[in-house]
């Protein structure tokens, strides 16, 4: 056993064992709170990047159909290197 575990100690715990057993068990807790509202933010900012990217995608078709500011221009193709040097 190591000698210095019977040493008389200034500061003990108070209520010791219940007192750290709360302190487990509330940290606990506060863990799954914290991810469930990890969770929940997380759900309601994926919802709002989908519904933005859906319509600004809707929007963009439109444009295009109708032959809007907003259409893309044709990709640009690489042209291909000639024999001649």
């Amino acid at each position: 056993m190591d000698p210095h575990a019977r040493r008389k100690r200034p500061f003990r715990v108070p209520f010791s064992p219940v007192l750290p057993l709360l302190s487990a068990l509330a940290r606990l807790y506060l863990s799954v709170e914290t991810w469930l509202r990890f969770l929940a933010w997380l759900a309601l900012g994926a919802v709002i990047y989908l519904g933005y990217g859906r319509r600004r995608y809707r929007l963009a078709r439109l444009g295009r159909a109708a032959g809007g500011d907003d259409a893309r221009p044709a990709p640009v193709v690489p042209r291909q290197p000639t024999g001649g040097a």
